[in-house]
């Protein structure tokens, strides 16, 4: 496994990861997810289109990229995953959003 998460940028997977993924919530944060036939994961951050400053958005983006570093190690390998957030998302306090990402990637390794 790498050391650190690697994003997702292809725009045709990206559009295949939204057309034919599987979705799990668990709100204010949700994944779709698919297999990628990889041996590592691949993560996209992506922000609600409510969120309309750019400022609001780069936060909500870096958050859930140290989320995903801190929990990276323990996921299931082998996924292309889009981490969707609303703002909401940003007030609450970082261990509820590591309940709420940790919860979401259970899901997806029970898959």
């Amino acid at each position: 496994m790498e050391d650190r998460p690697v994003t997702l940028k292809s725009p045709s997977e990206i559009r295949i990861l939204f057309e034919s993924g599987k979705r799990a919530q668990k709100f204010p944060l949700s994944v779709v997810f698919r297999k990628n036939n990889l041996n590592h994961n691949r993560y996209l951050y992506c922000t609600d289109r409510k969120v309309k400053l750019a400022v609001d958005r780069n936060r909500i983006k870096r958050v859930l990229r140290a989320i995903v570093k801190d929990l990276h190690a323990g996921n299931r390998t082998g996924y292309d995953i889009a981490m969707i957030t609303n703002l909401k998302f940003s007030n609450l306090k970082y261990s509820e959003r590591i309940h709420s990402a940790s919860y979401l990637f259970k899901k997806i390794a029970d898959e």
